[in-house]
């Protein structure tokens, strides 16, 4: 049945795991980095229209929506909901 030795539980070398794991691992910053720069991107564009905004409940909502965007920058679980003017 089973040769001596062999386990069939252990069909991958430790070597190829480890290949795969930081293959995730990277995978998974390159696209925290990516969702950085799009929020990055998104609150310049709310700090650039507060200023040109027409009254002071767009400039407020503007600079609230920037804010929020800023900080999912740092937190990567922060869900920031854009709402459609």
């Amino acid at each position: 049945m089973c040769k001596a030795g062999y386990n069939a539980l252990m069909k991958y070398s430790l070597r190829s795991l480890m290949i795969v794991a930081v293959l995730v691992t990277l995978l998974v910053f390159v696209l925290i980095g990516a969702r950085a720069e799009y929020m990055r991107q998104w609150a310049v564009f709310h700090e650039r229209e507060s200023k040109n905004a027409n009254d002071l409940f767009e400039a407020i909502e503007h600079r609230l929506k920037a804010s929020e965007y800023r900080g999912a920058i740092y937190r990567p679980w922060q869900i920031v909901f854009e709402n459609a003017p």
